[in-house]
């Protein structure tokens, strides 16, 4: 059963998760309220049945932010975390970010992003949060932005 678990399989389920997300957005993208000034996180529910096929469950609006558990408190701090980074307030980011802590951009300006390669697998989806090192890196990009200037 655990030989259809090999690296092409489970970047396809996430590449189906990823299509999945953005067709169900669209979908409803009309009732979506738009605003430069505020954002809002969903929260998706997925289950992956044995051939790592994903199945929708249900889109969370206003997904809980209780923890219940040490890891669920980390995972959720750094939820926010990452939601904080991406508003940007600090002005450190540049625009030409694939992706920021665990949030891959997957749409702009309604066309559909092919992401680069930056691991075995092509999303961020699931796996292990390397916050600071991309932190890092998007903040040595700063600090050379204005050196420059």
């Amino acid at each position: 059963m655990f030989s259809r678990f090999n690296p092409v399989r489970v970047d396809w389920c996430f590449t189906e998760i990823k299509n999945i997300i953005i067709r169900s957005l669209q979908s409803v993208q009309k009732s979506i309220l738009s605003s430069k000034n505020s954002f809002e996180l969903y929260g998706y529910d997925f289950m992956i049945d044995t051939n790592l096929k994903p199945w929708l469950i249900e889109v969370n609006g206003g997904p809980s932010m209780t923890a219940n558990t040490d890891f669920d408190c980390r995972l959720k701090c750094g939820l926010v975390d990452d939601a904080l980074t991406i508003v940007d307030i600090e002005g450190i980011l540049d625009g030409s970010e694939m992706n920021v802590g665990g949030f891959d951009l997957i749409i702009d300006k309604g066309v559909k992003i092919v992401q680069e390669k930056h691991s075995m697998y092509n999303s961020h989806l699931g796996a292990a949060n390397q916050r600071k090192k991309v932190m890092r890196h998007i903040v040595q990009k700063f600090m050379l932005r204005k050196r420059l200037e």
